[in-house]
């Protein structure tokens, strides 16, 4: 049986492989990330979530174990981009440093991301502790993956 998880999951590897004009590598991290976290040339962490809500605003809950993964996968890798899969709509990365200005090095037990897209326009993150003072594209997630930190 196929989890729901590996239909986001592969979604969004799919368009890093397809964005690249090399070939791409990607493992899979143990699951100690709750399957969540893969790494990219060997050089980027990436963590993913995703939500089966079809329509904005998507909101993603933080708990303390998943700030401290991201954090882990900081540990090891030279940049770590959280992808937020915003069901069928599309995919929203954050970078190490995006991330933390809306989600801060305090990490409570609960945390949340919540992203916001109107027709035909760029997504709005904001989060717990922040929000980005930019949209963000519903590419970047590639150029940010395959972006050679």
């Amino acid at each position: 049986m196929i989890n729901e998880y590996e239909f986001y999951h592969g979604a969004a590897l799919r368009s890093i492989c397809e964005g690249s004009n090399k070939p791409v590598s990607i493992e899979v991290l143990d699951n100690h990330y709750d399957n969540s976290a893969y790494a990219i040339n060997n050089k980027v962490g990436l963590y993913i979530k995703h939500t089966k809500k079809r329509l904005t605003p998507w909101v993603f809950t933080f708990h303390k174990q998943h700030q401290d993964f991201v954090l882990e996968l900081k540990d090891i890798y030279d940049e770590v981009i959280t992808l937020l899969i915003c069901n069928s709509d599309g995919v929203v990365g954050l970078t190490f440093k995006e991330l933390k200005n809306i989600l801060d090095e305090n990490h409570d037990d609960a945390e949340w991301i919540r992203v916001e897209r109107r027709k035909r326009e760029l997504y709005k993150v904001t989060g717990s502790d922040g929000k980005l003072e930019y949209k963000i594209k519903q590419t970047d997630f590639i150029s940010k993956a395959l972006q050679p930190f």
